[in-house]
């Protein structure tokens, strides 16, 4: 999916499909393309089941200490395996299309689907990979796609009573602006919950602290 493009936020997730609606308004949004949510589990080789299986069941059975055990070894297990070649070459075509300067860097930001709604945010829970090169691609997707088993992450789901089995989670490889300020804007104050009052925070930098 490249900028712009038609979205489904089942498999892009919200953060993509914002991003494209924005760019069909004509806002200047840094061009970017989506690895779609089905990517990872078409990643996913007999090891990384084998280890999702036990996570599942760590989960299900509430043990806290095998969420964080099977949680890492999937973890681990997802940033090992390489990427597929099929998957390397539309990657590569995709940073081709959006016809960006060969130095450019990236900044590589999870999308997950349902991540954030009514009844749960994972804001901070999945990660984002900043100033990334074209060569970095490939092991700043897998970081990502890592992340939806970061424990944290999983305690969340289970606090939430969100069920493991149905993890899907984009990826928006995005072109990086060197920021002077950054920031969020909030179209409710986030501690009333009053719509009639917008909230901007922001910082020096591209946000990251």
């Amino acid at each position: 999916l490249n900028s712009g493009g038609a979205t489904q936020e089942s498999s892009v997730g919200g953060k993509a499909r914002g991003l494209a609606h924005m760019t069909g308004l004509g806002l200047a949004v840094p061009p970017f393309f989506v690895v779609t949510a089905d990517a990872l589990s078409r990643h996913f080789d007999d090891n990384c089941r084998a280890h999702e299986r036990r996570l599942q069941g760590a989960f299900a059975a509430g043990d806290d200490t095998g969420l964080e055990q099977h949680g890492m070894a999937l973890q681990q297990a997802v940033r090992d395996l390489p990427l597929q070649p099929a998957f390397e070459e539309e990657l590569h075509q995709a940073v081709i299309d959006l016809d960006v300067d060969t130095g450019s860097l990236f900044a590589v930001r999870s999308s997950a689907i349902g991540e954030d709604s009514s009844a749960a945010s994972f804001a901070g829970q999945h990660i984002s990979v900043l100033y990334v090169a074209i060569a970095d691609l490939p092991a700043a997707i897998k970081e990502v796609w890592s992340s939806a088993y970061a424990v944290s992450a999983l305690r969340y789901r289970a606090q939430k009573n969100l069920v493991l089995d149905d993890i899907r989670i984009a990826v928006v490889v995005q072109e990086m602006i060197d920021a002077d300020v950054a920031g969020v804007l909030f179209t409710a104050d986030p501690q009333s919950g009053h719509r009639e009052t917008s909230v901007v925070t922001a910082a020096y930098g591209c946000g990251e602290g």
